[in-house]
């Protein structure tokens, strides 16, 4: 009983101030300061941009090429899932910006192929390009046997905030154990 009042009593008196007048609310955080926020893009038209896609090992990202071998990660609920860091060199002068991202991964074995669209934070890196990353859930593992080493098509399409970018690139999937 004696816990319940006095947390009662702190949380009472968190609201007001010394003088026991209401205390303004904590300020809102700006979406360019939350690193969890990401606002619609604005204007897509505008100036083409180099877009990257590839992995990160130790701090050092490496850029698919046609070919290479992309591992999948298997979640939680037994989903297999394509993670994939995207690059971009990008002329505006910001830590972070919000692009909207269309991913397309084609279908390979009885994988049916998806199109996944979402708004995608890109902060930017010591090396003055911006990181995004894009997670793809492909389907439940248990259904998607034949995946091991099977060839698929990855395309992505960024835009907004004035800039524009795309790359595709055909993979060859790893399916974890």
């Amino acid at each position: 009983m004696r816990r319940v009042l006095a947390i009662a009593l702190a949380t009472a008196g968190a609201a007001t101030a010394c003088g026991g007048e209401e205390a303004d609310p904590p300020p809102e955080p700006d979406a360019a300061s939350n690193p969890f926020s990401c606002q619609p893009p604005g204007d897509s038209q505008g100036q083409e941009i180099p877009l990257a896609v590839g992995l990160s090992a130790n701090g050092v990202f490496s850029e698919f090429a046609d070919g290479d071998t992309c591992p999948l990660v298997l979640g939680y609920q037994g989903f297999l899932m394509m993670v994939v860091e995207l690059r971009a060199s990008m002329p505006i002068a910001a830590e972070g910006i919000c692009l909207d991202c269309v991913t397309t991964v084609s279908p390979a074995g009885s994988f049916p192929g998806t199109t996944q669209q979402a708004y995608t934070q890109f902060r930017v890196q010591p090396d003055e390009t911006f990181r995004g990353v894009s997670s793809i859930v492909l389907g439940d593992k248990a259904q998607l046997l034949d995946l091991e080493s099977a060839e698929a098509d990855l395309a992505v399409e960024c835009e907004g905030h004035g800039v524009a970018g795309n790359i595709a690139r055909t993979l060859e999937l790893d399916v974890p154990d």
